[in-house]
């Protein structure tokens, strides 16, 4: 699975019940600045690239993702490792991957996304035409 998983665009990561990283795709470094070992090594590192502006919403996610398991959704933002702000579409899938033994296990991807943020905020603020 993690052969896959290595050549995906996106940043994908696994996570046991605990917390945990299983795996840790090696694009989070494309995205994030930090390679997939600093994050196996420092877990917390999840939450700690996260805005200060945002990790409310997270932790209110991460609670309910955590108590009702179901596909979810949620976009936010983070400081890279070079300190610039990013988009991210997070999306989390639970996986049972031993049925016997009844483990919970979190699939993830994060999609940055500020690119398509820039656009739409820059034609939000756009004036409108006045039409007489």
């Amino acid at each position: 699975m993690s052969t896959v998983a290595d050549y995906t665009y996106d940043w994908e990561y696994w996570s046991a019940p605990n917390g945990t990283l299983n795996y840790v795709s090696p694009s989070c470094e494309r995205i994030t600045g930090y390679s997939a070992r600093e994050f196996m090594d420092d877990s917390s590192l999840f939450v700690n690239v996260i805005v200060p502006e945002d990790s409310e919403i997270w932790e209110k996610y991460d609670h309910e993702a955590c108590t009702n398991l179901k596909r979810r959704e949620i976009q936010f933002r983070i400081r890279t490792k070079d300190g610039r702000s990013r988009w991210i579409d997070h999306a989390c899938l639970p996986v049972s991957q031993s049925i016997a033994q009844q483990e919970q296990h979190v699939a993830v991807y994060r999609l940055a996304i500020t690119g398509p943020k820039r656009v739409f905020a820059a034609v939000a603020n756009t004036p409108k035409p006045h039409w007489f």
